[in-house]
């Protein structure tokens, strides 16, 4: 399996190092080697020399190191090639970006007249966004390179496919193509992409079933209940990347605390709030508190009902 070669511009190239390009071992020994190349030594030696905080994220041979200050990002990046080098690897030059993003990115791009710099990773395109309150958030929707891949793979195979399969076959199949996609890129912030796929995929298949002879098979009312009766997913969000966002069974104590609790608040924005009694309960005003935990943070608090401020109280969970 490691001697199977390399093809490249359609030549077979002998190779008598590395991996095999295409091959399912490829993924697992990249992921152990990187593992004692880059995380492991990230974690011990870069970490420790840099002056703010720094984090690494990869997934297979893709990552990502973020660093609070810029002076630690250049240091790391002269640091990269060595170690690369040491271990006979090298960097893809052109997937290999240097950028300035977080909290103050937009201001100062738009200080200086140019747009806010983003950038892919695992088929997601992160960029400088907002809150519905004005305050700083990671946002993240499909990349155009990954829309356009996956709307050609499902017309493709759509077009090749629409003479082979039944129609009720056809359509459970393409149903299940269209849920793969979604459950992987409906996530918070990116409905906007999942709704264009949708209506490009859903336009696509209406347009080959009725090329399938030269009658035409359904109208566009008998194809919304073809497409009603196996089920057909709705681009919903299936995976909320927010930690403050609170839950549905969540009973605030106000529409202002709604609103407070919606993770817009700058220290904490917590996401579980509910009751505890304590004492006289049946009283009027009796003592009462209201528990607050961020769910990413894992830390609670306690926000006293006749005091109407936050004290933050630590606890072992």
């Amino acid at each position: 399996m490691l001697k199977a070669g390399i093809l490249e511009d359609g030549l077979v190239h002998p190779g008598e190092v590395g991996t095999p390009q295409g091959s399912i071992l490829s993924p697992l020994l990249s992921n152990i080697y990187l593992h004692y190349v880059l995380d492991l030594w990230f974690q011990h030696r870069v970490r420790r020399r840099c002056r703010g905080e720094a984090y690494l994220y990869r997934f297979a041979d893709d990552f990502l190191a973020c660093f609070e200050f810029q002076s630690d990002a250049g240091r790391f990046r002269a640091w990269l090639s060595e170690r690369m080098e040491k271990f006979q690897l090298e960097l893809a030059d052109e997937k290999t970006r240097y950028l300035e993003f977080g909290r103050y990115a937009r201001a100062n791009a738009y200080r200086r007249g140019e747009k806010p710099k983003d950038f892919d990773f695992l088929g997601m395109t992160f960029y400088c966004g907002k809150t519905r309150y004005g305050s700083f958030k990671v946002k993240r929707k499909t990349s155009r390179k990954k829309l356009r891949q996956s709307l050609a793979r499902f017309t493709d195979w759509i077009r090749r496919y629409r003479n082979l399969l039944r129609t009720g076959e056809l359509l459970r199949l393409a149903k299940a193509r269209v849920t793969g996609h979604l459950n992987y890129y409906a996530i918070t912030d990116n409905s906007d992409e999942c709704h264009l796929y949708m209506h490009l995929t859903t336009r696509a298949l209406f347009k080959w079933l009725n090329r399938r002879s030269q009658r035409k098979s359904y109208t566009w009312d008998g194809f919304h209940h073809a497409l009603q009766y196996v089920g057909w997913p709705t681009p919903r969000i299936r995976v909320d990347m927010n930690p403050f966002s609170p839950r549905p069974n969540v009973r605030v104590k106000s529409r202002m605390w709604a609103s407070h609790l919606s993770g817009s608040v700058r220290g904490w924005g917590a996401t579980d709030v509910w009751p505890r009694y304590r004492g006289t309960t049946g009283k009027p005003g009796g003592n009462r508190e209201y528990k607050l935990l961020p769910a990413a943070l894992g830390v609670p608090s306690l926000l006293d009902k006749n005091q109407s401020v936050l004290r933050y109280q630590q606890f072992n969970i």
